[in-house]
């Protein structure tokens, strides 16, 4: 895996050869297995384990760039909830997410997404995503009281300290969270 950094900052390259990689991995899922001969559940359990992680990968660095979460930091998925499902379904990420849960209950590529949703009970890989990064700014501050010593610890500090855009957008998501 691993991620392209660019000059300007942006994760738009990054961002579109983790879809390929996804995409990738999600046909040769699908190549390799017979959906007749396993379980729902076990459809799942593959997708999480082998697809979601390229998807997923360094979301930590790259969520903030994200539509979905900008979204949430500003709180327009609570107002109103068609326009959210629609921004939701236009992620790549999650486009390949919904492509999967078609596929694993035999439906049409024409068929609601809601209708995929509610079947399955599965939620955007946004909020997985949303965890993972959370998760990782509580290790970084952690880190950062402890080891100011580490990478790590540094470039929190200084995103701390700059107001930079990384941890502005943090500082967003938390405040639109209750955090």
């Amino acid at each position: 895996l691993g991620v392209i950094f660019t000059l300007s900052g942006s994760f738009s390259k990054a961002l579109n050869e983790l879809k390929t990689k996804g995409l990738r991995a999600y046909f040769s899922l699908k190549r390799m297995v017979d959906t007749k001969s396993l379980t729902v559940a076990s459809h799942f359990r593959l997708f999480d384990s082998l697809i979601v992680p390229i998807l997923t990968y360094s979301c930590q660095v790259w969520l903030f760039e994200s539509e979905n979460l900008k979204m949430v930091a500003n709180n327009a998925l609570l107002t109103d909830p068609r326009t959210s499902i629609t921004k939701i379904s236009s992620d790549p990420f999650e486009n390949i997410h919904l492509k999967f849960l078609k596929w694993t209950l035999g439906l049409s590529s024409k068929a609601t997404n809601a209708i995929c949703r509610g079947d399955t009970g599965r939620y955007p890989l946004a909020a997985n995503a949303i965890k993972q990064a959370l998760d990782y700014v509580v290790r970084l501050e952690t880190l950062s009281l402890s080891a100011t010593e580490t990478m790590a610890g540094h470039a929190y500090i200084e995103q701390q300290e700059l107001s930079l855009k990384w941890y502005t957008r943090l500082k967003d998501l938390k405040c639109a969270l209750g955090m």
